[in-house]
């Protein structure tokens, strides 16, 4: 008698537990160990074909950057009068700057790169210029 007032309370009704098939599941073909298959990364043909490439030719690249900072007089006064690095403190910013947004970095470095290999190759930057503003416009 008390055992069925048990079973009329609230929370008292269990639920019939499911009998899992573990013959489908893969990861429980090897024992208890899961089976875990390696994802080996997808590689651009292309890029592996240049990865084999020998890096012979020295390259030397110039990068020009554009940014604003106080007067340097005016650098110079605080620094003076202040224990902190100011030009320290700009370093950072600019460098900041540039390594969130890494486009302008590449594409500078593009430019450059692609400025050697023509003249490398002999072709004028003049007719590559034209030749890429002709194709934008179609």
């Amino acid at each position: 008698m008390l055992e069925e007032w048990r079973k009329t309370q609230p929370g008292a009704q269990i639920p019939e537990i499911q009998e899992r098939d573990y013959s489908d599941d893969e990861r429980f073909l090897n024992g208890d160990k899961p089976i875990t298959k390696k994802v080996e990364p997808k590689v651009d043909p292309i890029q592996m074909m240049f990865k084999m490439f020998k890096s012979n030719y020295p390259v030397k690249i110039n990068l020009e950057i554009e940014e604003n900072i106080p007067n340097p007089t005016f650098i110079g006064m605080v620094q003076e009068n202040v224990d902190a690095d100011a030009v320290e403190y700009y370093a950072n910013l600019i460098s900041e700057k540039m390594l969130k947004d890494p486009t302008k970095l590449k594409n500078e470095i593009y430019k450059q790169l692609k400025k050697i290999i023509n003249n490398e190759l002999g072709i004028d930057d003049e007719i590559v210029e034209e030749t890429q503003e002709n194709n934008e416009q179609k």
